[in-house]
Parts: structure tokens; sequence; C-alpha cells
């Protein structure tokens, strides 16, 4: 075997293992990263969203209710025992296995 054909077959794999490391690791890391973002994001939109419906309901009730501070305490925990309420029932439901048919 020649000198050159030594460098160039190292180049080659090199070369090679730079497109392996590339395609079976970064690529699915970013894909995972992407992923794991948008996860994310969606996270804190439904935490936003979910704080505007309480907030909503919470002024619903001081609205319905007589405008004395023990309603406004009544409307308070009313509106804190549905958010705790329903986030229960959504984090049960959720964790639930689900059966096959």
């Amino acid at each position: 075997m020649k000198t050159a054909e030594i460098s160039q077959l190292v180049t080659e794999l090199f070369e090679m293992s730079k497109q392996y490391l590339e395609q079976e690791t970064l690529a699915p890391l970013r894909r995972t990263g992407r992923y794991a973002g948008l996860s994310l994001l969606a996270g804190v939109l439904f935490a936003v969203g979910w704080l505007l419906l309480v907030v909503a309901e919470l002024r619903w009730l001081m609205d319905l209710l007589p405008d004395t501070p023990l309603w406004s305490v009544l409307a308070y925990a009313l509106a804190a025992i549905t958010a705790v309420g329903l986030a229960a029932l959504i984090i049960w439901s959720a964790g639930r296995s689900r059966e096959l048919p």
C-alpha cells in the first residue's frame, strides 16, 4: 500500500465517520429539540389559557354575587375550588391507562 492510498483511506474514514455522526446523532437530536420546544410552548399557552379562564370565572362570580367582602371571599374560594378540581380531573383523565378494544 502506498502512502497516498493510506492518507486517502484515512480522509475517507474521517468523512464517513463525520457523516454517520451527523446522520445518527445530530439530526435526531435536532428533531427531539424541536419537539420539546413545541411541547413547552404548548404547555405555556395552555397554562395562560387556563389562567384566563379562571380569571373570567372569578369576574363572573363577582358580578353574580352581592358586593360585600364575605361574598367576594366566597367568589374567590369557588373559583379556586373549580380551577383545582378541573385541573385534577384533567390530570386524572390524562394519566389513566387506555385499554385497547
